[in-house]
């Protein structure tokens, strides 16, 4: 096994155990086989493009999930509210942990996001 497949597996076993072993629709992520992870902000080429890996693959961008249905459930790509809310939410937890330089790059795109939907810059 590579050292990367190795470092997502083990990203994979912690967001699991984060979420207790359990799916956003309350049953076991192993209720239907093997489980998944699922990224709120979708993990598709422009959205990389857009926000990076660090954002993509944050650990608040994840979310543990026991099927396709519900992966497919977790996606806010169409809801910029809602990646405004968790990008906010990023940000706190960047800053709080002292990575200034991930928290100054979600603050640009949080400001990004503020103008196009018409909230206040804070």
């Amino acid at each position: 096994m590579s050292r990367k497949r190795f470092d997502i597996a083990m990203q994979q076993q912690e967001l699991f155990e984060r979420d207790c072993h359990v799916c956003i629709c309350g049953n076991s992520i192993y209720a239907h086989g093997t489980p998944q992870l699922a990224h709120r902000i979708p993990q598709r080429k422009h959205l990389l493009a857009k926000y990076g890996e660090a954002i993509i693959h944050h650990p608040m961008n994840m979310a543990s999930t026991c099927s396709l249905e519900c992966n497919a459930s977790v996606s806010i790509a169409n809801d910029l509210g809602a990646i405004l809310e968790l990008l906010e939410g990023m940000y706190e937890y960047e800053v709080s942990n002292g990575n200034y330089v991930l928290a100054d790059e979600i603050l640009s795109h949080m400001e990004d996001l503020r103008k196009k939907l018409g909230v206040p810059i804070k």
